[in-house]
């Protein structure tokens, strides 16, 4: 029997399918990079604090302040960032996604305080650091774990719309929405596939820190936080093959043979693999070279990994989606005005962003 999927929205799509999906995949990738850093960069920092003890001296206690200075900005961009896919999922997806935010809402809901608590504690440590240094882990450690409590949400709200076969099933065991799709074989993978590439992204941080602080005659210091940044994205590698191979070996059969027959699938896991591991050897190397052209280019071959598995992403959900929904097949009413003044504020707000950050950013390399 067919699940009773809500019809698609009558007025249509604004915008031809693969404008809409390339619009989405460019900022879920840079929301994306900004949640990795922040989460990641989060993790590192409770580590580095109680290594240092709430010293600054040593590299823990740089590397704590370094992020410690740095997260709020960084969680500032994954709200802002997180916008604007979070709205496409909903044009393209809407009956999927609305309809899975509903089974699980007494949760779904918890997002919005949580949000508030993990961006209130990035800001806490910020200005309480010096002053209250024992109260840090635990402000640290609510920070952290409301934004794996946002994620774990999220990833349960996700993987609940490609699976609608599942809905009535919990709707009449919690009609209420106080469940989750904890039956998901994929769940675990999915959540590594988060923390893995969070961990290489702050690695990342620290290695082009790193090739800052060389060149501001820091040398001990900056050996230091290049070997930190280096080990962390080393741990995040194994962290990506552990979770790559738990989505392989947990994906419907039906899906895995899809996507493993699929040309541009195939493609997207190399590029995305080449990627990530030039990212990794280009990273190692580049305290043997003075400068910052290496590590930005490492830092660019991640963002690369991590546009391709967005699309790789946006491939499986609709293989799960294929028996019920093809978002090729939804009426198209274009409305290119509203297309051209979302365009041009996206534009502009970019260019205001990196035209404003970026004494910020030279501060907090420096700091």
């Amino acid at each position: 029997m067919r699940p009773p999927i809500p019809p698609f929205d009558p007025l249509g799509m604004p915008l031809p399918a693969f404008i809409l999906q390339a619009l989405a995949y460019l900022t879920l990738t840079l929301h994306l990079l900004a949640m990795q850093f922040t989460v990641g960069g989060a993790i590192l920092l409770l580590i580095s604090w109680l290594r240092s003890r709430g010293s600054t001296d040593g590299v823990s206690g740089a590397t704590a302040r370094f992020f410690g200075t740095s997260l709020p900005l960084g969680f500032s961009y994954l709200v802002t960032f997180g916008i604007p896919p979070l709205l496409f999922v909903q044009v393209m997806y809407g009956p999927f996604f609305y309809s899975s935010s509903v089974l699980i809402g007494a949760f779904w809901i918890g997002v919005i305080p949580l949000l508030m608590v993990g961006y209130g504690a990035t800001y806490g440590h910020r200005l309480t650091r010096k002053d209250h240094p024992k109260m840090q882990p635990w402000i640290l450690g609510s920070g952290l774990l409301a934004m794996l409590c946002i994620g774990f949400i999220y990833v349960n709200n996700l993987t609940l719309s490609m699976v609608p076969e599942r809905w009535m099933e919990m709707y009449r065991a919690h009609p209420g929405g106080g469940t989750l799709n904890l039956g998901e074989p994929t769940l675990v993978p999915r959540i590594l596939l988060v923390l893995g590439p969070g961990l290489a992204v702050a690695g990342l941080a620290l290695v082009i820190r790193a090739a800052w602080l060389r060149r501001r005659g820091q040398p001990e210091l900056a050996r230091a936080t290049h070997r930190l940044g280096v080990r962390s994205l080393l741990v995040a590698a194994l962290v990506e093959v552990l979770a790559a191979m738990g989505m392989l070996a947990t994906l419907p059969e039906g899906v895995r043979g899809a996507v493993a027959s699929d040309g541009v699938s195939i493609i997207l896991m190399v590029v995305g693999v080449l990627l990530g591991l030039s990212a990794l050897v280009l990273a190692s190397r580049s305290d043997r070279y003075e400068g910052l052209a290496l590590p930005i280019l490492a830092g660019a071959s991640q963002m690369g990994a991590t546009a391709a598995m967005v699309v790789l992403r946006d491939l499986v959900r609709q293989e799960y989606l294929r028996p019920y929904f093809n978002l090729g097949a939804v009426t198209v009413h274009p409305q290119w005005g509203m297309f051209a003044l979302f365009a041009a504020v996206l534009v502009v707000g970019v260019v205001f962003l990196v035209v404003t950050t970026k004494k910020t950013v030279s501060a907090l390399l420096s700091g």
